[in-house]
C-alpha cells in the first residue's frame, strides 16, 4: 500500500513540475486526487455501503 502512494505521489510530482496548460495540470490533479481517495475509500470501507 505505501509502495502504491510513493508511485502516485512521484507521478503527481513529475505531472505538475512540468510548465503547460495550466487549466489542464488543474483538472488531472483533480482527477487524480479523486482516484486516490476513491482507493483509499474503498482500501477502508469496502466495496458495500455502510446500513445507516
Amino acid at each position: 500500500m505505501q509502495e502504491k502512494l510513493t508511485q502516485q505521489n512521484r507521478k503527481l510530482s513529475e505531472t505538475f513540475a512540468q510548465p503547460g496548460n495550466s487549466k489542464v495540470k488543474v483538472w488531472t490533479l483533480w482527477e487524480t486526487m479523486g482516484e486516490i481517495y476513491s482507493n483509499r475509500w474503498t482500501a477502508k470501507n469496502g466495496l458495500t455501503p455502510s446500513n445507516l
